[in-house]
């Protein structure tokens, strides 16, 4: 990888690492599966064809969902990507 890739990969590390009750805003597991299941579906709509396999995958997210306030609490950048990174001399700051 190049340094600059291990660089943004050392910022969302320490993102994650962040105490998560500093937080004000939280999503539980069951909020990600819900939206997962808006992506599935709209995905179905779009590809009749591929329906029953998206439905499947979304079931299988939520059969391994566990119950809310049972997950540990950490900090998750789910759209996180490199165009998100200022790099810098120091720890790089994150553009959201």
């Amino acid at each position: 990888a190049t340094e600059e890739m291990k660089r943004v990969a050392r910022a969302l590390a320490e993102l994650h690492a962040t105490p998560a009750r500093e937080v004000d805003k939280r999503h539980e597991p069951r909020d990600e599966v819900a939206l997962v299941r808006t992506w599935t579906d709209l995905g179905a709509s779009l590809f009749p064809e591929l329906a029953r396999d998206l439905a499947d995958a979304a079931d299988e997210i939520d059969s391994t969902c566990p119950a809310p306030g049972r997950a540990a609490q950490r900090l998750v950048h789910r759209d996180f990507h490199d165009k998100q990174i200022l790099l810098g001399d120091k720890l790089p700051p994150f553009l959201d």
